[in-house]
This record gives C-alpha cells, structure tokens and sequence, in this order.
C-alpha cells in the first residue's frame, strides 16, 4: 500500500480524490442551479422517455443529456446524476492536463499543473453544478493530450 501511495498513479489518485471531494463539497454549497440547468434535466427527462425527435431537434447538444439519463437509470435523481457527469468531467481535466504536461515538460510540472487545474476555482465552478462545461473541457483536454501524444510518437518513428 505504501508503494502505491509513492507510485506516480496513487499519487494522481490523491490529486483526483482532493478533486472530486472539492467538487462535491462546492456543489453541497449550491443553492441554485446554473442557468441552463433545468434546460439539460428536461433533455435528459426526455431521453429517459424515449423521446428523441425533441431532443435532436433542441438546439443544446445532446451528450451531456443523454449522460445524465443514463447516470439517472441506476436509481440517481436526474440533479445528482447530471452533478456527477460533470465532476467526472472535471476529473477527466484533471487527469489530462497531468498526462499532456508530463509527456511535454516532464513529472514535476505535471504536478504543479494537475494541482492547479484540481484547486483553480474556475475549475472547480464549472464541473461541479448541472453545466456541460466540465464534460466537454474533460474530452478536449483528453482529446488534446492524446493528440499530443500521437504526434510525438510520429515525430519520434520519423
């Protein structure tokens, strides 16, 4: 247990943990939802309801809500579910900065920037209410650092 707590995934484990638990505490402090909120629970409403004609034809993009109707499936009200898409997305940040970082600048910054993208409050604002800020920063920041990564692997088999 010791070693995986010295090892570079248990300490990634710790930044995340910091992360998530900071998150939920913001979100335990939120007394209203974000504006769009209650826009993306009735997408997910009528996901959940099969009815998808109205959902593709809203101008919000569907993915955050259809994330929440499938989170809501296993017996997660639609508020708490759409809650926790966007701390994983926050989390997915996180964890992607750390990976890009690493592989452009080396561990130590990884660290500092994992850090500092885990306590920005920005950050912490935008993946902890019902907004779909958090996935989709989650996904481009992972999608960045494995386009990142293929390129360099590219450059490195020239």
């Amino acid at each position: 247990m010791a070693r995986f707590a010295r090892s570079e995934g248990g300490r990634l484990a710790l930044v995340l943990f910091v992360a998530l638990a900071l998150r939920a505490y913001a979100w335990s402090q939120t007394a209203v939802l974000f504006n769009d909120g209650p826009i993306f629970l009735a997408l997910a409403e009528a996901i959940g309801e099969g009815r998808w004609a109205e959902v593709l034809a809203h101008p919000y993009h569907p993915l955050y809500p259809g994330l929440i109707a499938l989170v809501s499936a296993f017996s997660v009200d639609r508020e708490t579910a759409a809650v926790v898409v966007s701390i994983a997305g926050g989390l997915l940040s996180v964890a992607a900065v750390f990976w890009f970082v690493r592989d452009v600048f080396g561990r130590d910054v990884a660290w500092l920037a994992a850090w500092m993208v885990a306590l920005h409050p920005w950050a912490v604002d935008f993946s902890s209410d019902v907004m779909s800020d958090g996935l989709y920063t989650g996904i481009f920041l992972l999608g960045f650092a494995l386009m990142v990564r293929g390129v360099g692997l590219a450059l490195i088999s020239i």
